[in-house]
């Protein structure tokens, strides 16, 4: 990180209140991604404003690692929080319908690298649950107003020249991210659902207006056509 500070051009930023960098891992595998990440992400924008970082995890991980994960961001505060209980517990705590899809073969144990029958290992569809659902409400996240969330696996070659944070406050912004998906029209009536009962309207449709990312909400849709956001890397209020 160092090196890449002394050769390279790093712009300085404003610095904003209750801003957090958030990322989130399987295990001890993930290690050399997440180091080499996070060593861009601080050297190419985060060692100006030193906003702090929060890393979810999974599987356990020794002291010894987080600390030399720790030392790349110093003296940025750098949070490791576990995520999940144990695989029997997250196992035991599905419903029939998900354990049905995600069953160990006869006599064999539970283990976070089961196949499920699409074709993602309960350690990926745990990531992606938490991701959609249990990051929001962690208490750890509770104290910041702004997440920049990224994967372990972008890539980022040279220092940045514009500001997400600062662009996302000035412009008042709820998202703003790097890319967007397929559009999405399955599965959407129970998705409705919950955010009808959640806010009292539904989502009718949701997709990109020139560079803003619009939708339309209704008392009663007929049918529903969302453009999914990519979780790459985005910034949320």
């Amino acid at each position: 990180a160092d090196d890449y500070s002394k050769t390279h051009d790093v712009p300085k930023f404003t610095k904003f209140d209750k801003v957090v960098l958030a990322t989130k891992i399987h295990g001890e595998n993930d290690l050399p991604g997440l180091m080499k990440t996070i060593c861009f992400v601080h050297s190419a924008y985060n060692s100006q404003q030193l906003y702090d970082y929060v890393v979810f995890f999974t599987a356990d991980l020794s002291e010894s690692q987080k600390s030399n994960v720790k030392k790349i961001v110093e003296p940025a505060k750098l949070t490791f929080v576990k995520d999940a209980k144990s695989i029997d517990e997250e196992y035991a705590d599905l419903s029939e319908h998900h354990k049905s899809h995600c069953k160990p073969e006869s006599g064999s144990a539970i283990s976070w690298d089961i196949m499920c029958q699409d074709s993602r290992t309960i350690a990926q569809n745990w990531m992606a649950e938490f991701r959609g659902k249990w990051m929001w409400i962690r208490p750890e996240l509770e104290a910041y107003k702004y997440m920049m969330f990224f994967d372990i696996d972008i890539s980022l070659k040279s220092a940045w020249r514009e500001d997400p944070v600062e662009y996302m406050i000035k412009n008042n912004l709820v998202l703003l991210m790097n890319a967007h998906g397929e559009r999405m029209t399955k599965g959407m009536s129970g998705v409705n659902g919950r955010v009808k009962k959640a806010y009292g309207k539904s989502i009718c449709s949701a997709g990109v207006d020139g560079l803003r990312f619009k939708s339309e909400l209704s008392d009663t849709c007929t049918s529903s056509n969302i453009l999914q956001g990519r979780p790459y890397f985005h910034v949320t209020d």
